[in-house]
This record gives structure tokens, C-alpha cells and sequence, in this order.
């Protein structure tokens, strides 16, 4: 407690001479004998968090303690089952898939267009067969919930509105200390969520989908075969 304290402190009175420092640069222009704080005075920082990266065998078992949660509603376990599967293989941040619209899939291509992401852009993701197979086999349970209140949205809370961001991360902790993993995801606030479920393997396909997470995420379907390449997030 000490510790995080000192740390705390540290931390403010850096962050107040950063402020003054400016000032001192600014008020230089005005009076030359101003004396401006050095850089190296108070060279705090704080630590950026670090994140925890589930193994292949935690995805599984997320996965699978998401689809027999309890539910307020029927659809509620598929959609964290599917959401979560999701950013497992795409690498989409959190905020990107909850945005995600059913116009913004393209079922023929099997391609996501992420709408309006960092600094406003947008982007095309391909998604592998299995993959579009199980968000098809959503669709067509979400279609039949939401019929006459659908606000589009592919993932909707019980009401067909957007999913609230707050409560899917909590959702994620809990499911995270069922499986057995309680204060490590936690203790990492909401840069875990970005996310801890990051792809590790160095097989993919077409930078997406790895042949070893295939079978873990979406356990119904077989493995897949894949031509090795280098990993690159499409979610950074």
C-alpha cells in the first residue's frame, strides 16, 4: 500500500512540474531570467499495463463457459460465445465489434467492413469459412429474437441496442475467474481487453484465422489448413 502510494505521488508531482515546466517555457518569451525546470527533474512515468495472453486452452474453455453462462435471454450466450470468438481471430478491438452492423458483413466475400475506427478510418477484415460459418449461424438465431426490434447492430443486448462496453468487460472477468483466472486479468484494467484473447501462433491464414486457434474457438468445425506467414494484427 506504501508503495502505490509513493508511486501515486510520484506520479502527481511529475505531472505538476511537466505543467509548470510549459509555463516557465512560455513566460521565458516575457522575462528572459526565467528559470524552466529541466527535463530530467522528476523523470517519472508510469508503467504501461501489462497485458495477460490467454493460452489456446483458456480461449476454449472462455468460450465454452460463455455459451452455458446464464442468460437474461435466450440469444445472450451465443453472443458472447460469438463476440468473443470474434476478436479471438480478428484481433478487432473491443469498440470495432460492438460497433459492428449486420450491413457490415459481407456473407458472399466473407469480408468485415470496420466503420469509423481510430483517427476515423475504415477498414476491410476477411474472415475464414469457419469463421463466417458460426456469425451465419447467429445471425440466423439473432434474426429470429430481434425481428420486430432490431436496431441493426449484429450484436445486440436484450433490448436490440448496442451492447454496453462496461458490461461486456465485466461479463469477460467474470467468465475469465469461472475458468479459473481471477486477479490477472483484473489487475490489468481495460487495456486487457484490447486483447488478452491476442493471437500468439505465427500460422495463419490470410493473417486472420491460426489452424491451432481454429479448433479452440470455434470448436465445432475442423481444423484448418493454413500457409505459414508472418502475423499481423489487424486490430492495432
Amino acid at each position: 500500500m506504501g508503495n502505490t502510494t509513493q508511486a501515486h505521488t510520484a506520479a502527481e508531482w511529475a505531472a505538476r512540474l511537466s505543467v509548470v515546466r510549459g509555463f516557465a517555457h512560455y513566460w521565458s518569451a516575457t522575462d528572459a531570467t526565467t528559470e524552466v525546470p529541466p527535463d530530467g527533474l522528476l523523470p517519472y512515468r508510469p508503467r504501461r499495463a501489462k497485458p495477460y495472453l490467454y493460452s489456446e486452452e483458456q480461449i476454449h474453455q472462455l468460450l465454452e463457459t460463455a455459451k452455458n453462462m446464464p442468460a437474461t435471454h435466450s440469444l445472450q450466450p451465443w453472443t458472447y460465445y460469438c463476440l468473443l470468438g470474434l476478436l479471438a481471430v480478428t484481433g478487432l478491438r473491443i469498440s470495432e465489434t460492438l460497433n459492428l452492423r449486420c450491413a457490415d458483413i459481407d456473407w458472399s466475400e466473407g469480408v468485415l467492413t470496420i466503420r469509423d475506427a481510430k483517427f476515423r478510418k475504415s477498414r476491410l477484415v476477411p474472415l475464414h469459412v469457419s469463421s463466417l460459418k458460426v456469425l451465419s449461424d447467429y445471425a440466423v438465431r439473432r434474426n429470429h429474437l430481434f425481428a420486430s426490434r432490431d436496431s441493426g447492430y449484429f450484436f445486440p443486448s436484450r433490448r436490440g441496442a448496442r451492447l454496453d462496453e462496461g458490461q461486456v468487460r465485466r461479463t469477460f472477468y467474470r467468465l475469465s475467474r469461472q475458468i479459473g483466472i481471477r486477479g490477472a486479468v483484473a489487475s490489468r484494467g481495460p487495456a486487457c481487453m484490447t486483447f488478452a484473447i491476442a493471437l500468439q501462433s505465427r500460422r495463419c491464414c490470410i493473417g486472420i484465422a491460426a489452424e491451432e486457434m481454429s479448433d479452440a474457438v470455434y470448436p465445432f468445425y475442423p481444423p484448418i489448413s493454413v500457409t505459414p506467414m508472418s502475423l499481423t494484427p489487424t486490430g492495432t
